[in-house]
């Protein structure tokens, strides 16, 4: 295997590392969230009258903005694209580095 081929596949294997530890932190996020809530939902179990509801609003409040931010985590993840991927970043130093080239930087 010649030198270029070599740094094709560590570009590869270097990429498909990130990949793997994006999903290892959503996966952890996810099993984070489940287990809180479940605690929390427990919680408000407990000490709730019975007769109230445990659907109130003030009870799921942590899901529903803690469940926002898992959402655009999940984004982030499975769709790179969305946003500020990889296309975006090279797109924008390439014209960085134009207007660099350009103004004499």
């Amino acid at each position: 295997m010649d030198r270029l081929e070599e740094n094709i596949q560590k570009e590869r294997y270097e990429s498909a590392l990130k990949q793997v530890k994006k999903l290892k932190g959503f996966y952890t996020h996810l099993a984070i969230f489940i287990a809180i809530n479940i605690m929390i939902l427990g919680v408000n179990m407990y000490y709730t009258n019975s007769s109230e509801s445990i659907f109130r609003l003030r009870n799921f409040s942590t899901v529903f903005f803690w469940g926002i931010g898992l959402i655009a985590h999940a984004i982030s993840v499975f769709i790179p694209r969305f946003g500020f991927g990889k296309k975006w970043e090279e797109e924008k130093i390439k014209k960085i580095m134009e207007r660099n080239r350009k103004n004499g930087i």
